[in-house]
């Protein structure tokens, strides 16, 4: 009887084990035609001579992604916070949305913001280059 119970109980062990290590197959499926894809890939590049700082995209539904790969000195604050180099750039996984790259000049001055706008598509790969051409607007 002992040696019964013991089989019952391994089987039963291992039976939960399975269930519960195994992924569903099914989420590993592509998505398919038609499906609401969410995200895509957004590259912002500094080929400006300045250093920028608070460099920010937002998404549609109102997500703000900050692009700091650079630790800068921004001179109005007096102090080191993230932001761009200039050749710098940081790709970042983000919801999809149309929106102008926001930014402050490292050394002070007002936010500004970009006259042509980064558009991120499902599943997509938008790189926005910023460069000493690139039309901004003040805040």
């Amino acid at each position: 009887m002992k040696k019964i119970g013991r089989f019952v109980f391994g089987a039963l062990a291992l039976s939960i084990f399975l269930v519960f290590s195994c992924e569903n197959p099914a989420s590993k499926d592509p998505p398919t035609e038609g499906s609401a894809l969410t995200t895509g890939n957004l590259t912002i590049q500094n080929k400006t001579l300045y250093a920028i700082d608070f460099v920010c995209w937002t998404s549609t539904d109102g997500t703000a992604y900050y692009f700091e790969p650079d630790q800068v000195f921004d001179s109005a604050l007096n102090r080191t916070v993230g932001g761009m180099l200039p050749g710098s750039s940081q790709t970042r996984e983000v919801k999809i949305g149309t929106d102008a790259v926001y930014f402050y000049f490292a050394d002070g001055g007002a936010q500004r913001y970009t006259a042509e706008e980064a558009e991120v598509e499902p599943d997509g790969n938008t790189t926005f280059t910023l460069t000493d051409e690139t039309g901004i607007y003040t805040l």
